[in-house]
């Protein structure tokens, strides 16, 4: 929609929360002042203190999608449940993370420009036996029958999923370049949750301060990285290395 809002001079902000902020913003930060990286993985990894039925709800819904990735610039399939990587988090802690279709992808796209990402989180169960039967669980909820029954038994059971615990919510992004250079950083920030309602509350203000402009937009995009520090997260030093 971004022509149209432009043409009707309206600012348009979308994944003001955490997954798209968080990464957004810290793929920016690692990439600097670089040119356009090869390829891109970024992570949301939140801890929240509970999870509602709206969330399982959309987990059938992503599961129907199946998985995808960015590939030529070009959102391609991939096998749900794939792109596993457990992540040493700088705590000491790790965190297993698969690739899911999220906007995450759009939007590390516009903050790297790499023609190839994953982006990933951990609020997918990402145990060995689990990923194996993630597909057919796709295959069966791309069908809409089994799909609404399994909306319904949420709605009726109330049912939720299992909360992460922890201090820190993280981010986590690595970018690579054609000449070898790899870098990696991390986002540190609270509880998921109330960093998504400062972010929210945040885009409304500036907005409200006419900080917009006509466009469609992602909020770093819009507002810069510093949106996810005055939300209340902060970057970790940037690591820089060489692959062979």
């Amino acid at each position: 929609l971004d022509a149209v809002a432009r043409d009707a001079g309206v600012t348009l902000v979308t994944g003001a929360g955490f997954g798209v902020v968080a990464t957004e913003a810290l793929a920016l930060n690692v990439r600097g002042e670089a040119p356009p990286a090869r390829t891109a993985r970024v992570a949301a990894m939140p801890v929240v203190d509970g999870l509602g039925p709206a969330v399982l709800s959309s987990v059938v819904d992503s599961l129907a999608g199946g998985g995808a990735m960015l590939r030529d610039g070009r959102i391609v399939p991939m096998r749900l449940g794939s792109g596993f990587e457990r992540l040493r988090v700088p705590d000491g802690s790790s965190i297993g993370t698969v690739a899911v279709p999220t906007g995450e992808i759009l939007a590390a796209q516009a903050a790297t420009g790499a023609g190839e990402i994953v982006a990933a989180s951990s609020e997918v169960p990402s145990a060995a036996p689990i990923r194996a039967i993630l597909p057919l669980a796709g295959r069966l909820m791309a069908r809409p029958a089994v799909r609404r029954a399994a909306h319904r038994a949420i709605d009726r059971w109330r049912l939720q999923p299992p909360a992460r615990s922890g201090e820190f919510s993280w981010a986590h992004a690595r970018l690579t370049w054609t000449d070898g250079t790899v870098r990696e950083g991390w986002l540190r920030a609270g509880e998921g949750y109330a960093f998504t309602a400062r972010v929210a509350a945040l885009v409304a203000s500036r907005l409200a301060d006419g900080d917009g402009r006509p466009g469609a937009f992602t909020p770093a995009a819009l507002l810069g990285p510093e949106i996810a520090l005055s939300a209340g997260a902060e970057f970790l030093p940037t690591q820089t290395g060489v692959t062979t």
